[in-house]
């Protein structure tokens, strides 16, 4: 709504002269910690924000080349952080039980590190020459 400045100046005068009603009692501290609440919410996901992987180069590509080359880093970004996680979870769940514990020939779990020797160097030797391929079977000779 459009109204002259005579009118608006009326208008403000006119909030200004009224006294500020304070909330008192419980219903002031419930209005106060709300607000902190809020204040506290907002400082926290700023903080997080300055610490986004990449942001200040992210900034520098969008000044520079646009959105588009922008939204490409930003799927980049997405996959190592997609791979990083893939990571952590083969790494707790599927490689650290492997080394950590093996079993027995009666099924029976033991911790590897307790053996002195895990293969010994004959065993060692035919699995290098199986996966290098330059083994020769018993039929070969």
């Amino acid at each position: 709504m459009v109204a002259p400045l005579s009118v608006r100046r009326r208008f403000r005068h006119q909030l200004m002269a009224e006294s500020v009603h304070r909330l008192k009692g419980l219903s002031g501290w419930k209005h106060r910690r709300k607000v902190a609440y809020k204040r506290f919410k907002d400082s926290m996901a700023e903080k997080i924000k300055k610490l986004e992987f990449w942001r200040s180069h992210f900034k520098i590509i969008e000044g520079r080349f646009g959105t588009g080359v922008l939204s490409y880093f930003i799927f980049v970004r997405w996959l190592l952080m997609l791979n990083l996680i893939i990571f952590v979870l083969m790494l707790i769940f599927v490689v650290l039980p492997q080394f950590f514990f093996r079993l027995d020939s009666k099924y029976k779990a033991t911790l590897a590190i307790q053996d002195e020797q895990l293969m010994d160097e004959v065993q060692w030797l035919t699995v290098v020459d199986c996966l290098n391929n330059t083994g020769k079977s018993k039929t070969d000779t």
